[in-house]
């Protein structure tokens, strides 16, 4: 679903792996939600990836035990605690190739750890949902990143939470992203956009929780949903080509 501006032939000039990080700005702003659609709409222009270096949600999300119960689902971050050399991850489902922390994993990944991590992957598209990495980390990885992406909530709570990070983020990112997500009408947009002190962000609508919860028992991400409105999937393009740019 959804339609495409560019084509996978009129990208062959990227350098071989992009990298796009993606933060949040506050709790439960819904960063995996961004990082599975800018990693969903990637997958018409080349190889992706999707890494959780910070914290565990898609394995158990996904039902990822279900489907690699015949292959085995490889524990990249359990690995690269032992560190092991690692050349060969295939958690490939859906188009995506998974480097997962695994649900019992909760310890957070040193520094070192963390940035070998980073550059471990070699698709052509490698995204980083960096929830739950702390702010000092996550910023280094946004300025190591090809993209740099934060998530923030419109809610006027959650906007004071975030004020820090994103100014932190606007004055060091240069090409920074930011997406607005959960956007609905009872956000006042000329109160959000002084404190963005922008207008350029991407808004993602609100998504209804009964769709979310929907997608989580089918074990799919929500672009997996087959009744989710064409709205959902605009967005999708709109990142997408902000990304390609």
């Amino acid at each position: 679903m959804g339609s495409f501006i560019f084509k996978k032939k009129e990208v062959q000039g990227l350098k071989p792996c992009r990298r796009i990080a993606v933060a949040a700005g506050c709790r439960s702003c819904g960063v995996s939600l961004v990082s599975s659609f800018i990693a969903n709409g990637l997958r018409n222009y080349g190889s992706v990836s999707l890494s959780e270096p910070g914290r565990a949600y898609f394995y158990e999300a996904l039902s990822m035990e279900k489907r690699f119960l015949n292959r085995g689902f490889d524990p990249f971050y359990s690995r690269l605690r032992k560190s092991e050399k690692i050349t060969d991850v295939n958690n490939t489902e859906c188009g995506i190739n998974w480097y997962l922390r695994m649900p019992d994993d909760n310890m957070p990944l040193s520094s070192a750890e963390l940035f070998r991590s980073f550059y471990i992957p070699k698709e052509e598209f490698a995204v980083y949902d960096c929830s739950g990495i702390d702010d000092e980390n996550c910023m280094q990885l946004l300025a190591e990143a090809d993209k740099a992406v934060v998530v923030i909530d419109p809610s006027p709570v959650k906007i004071l939470e975030s004020r820090d990070f994103l100014e932190k983020c606007i004055m060091h990112i240069p090409d920074l992203i930011i997406v607005v997500n959960k956007m609905n009408p009872g956000v006042f947009v000329s109160e959000l956009n002084r404190f963005l002190g922008t207008k350029q962000y991407i808004s993602v609508p609100f998504i209804p929780p009964d769709y979310l919860y929907r997608a989580e028992y089918a074990g799919v991400p929500p672009t997996g949903l087959k009744k989710l409105p064409e709205e959902y999937f605009k967005v999708q393009d709109i990142l997408v080509n902000r990304i390609m740019e």
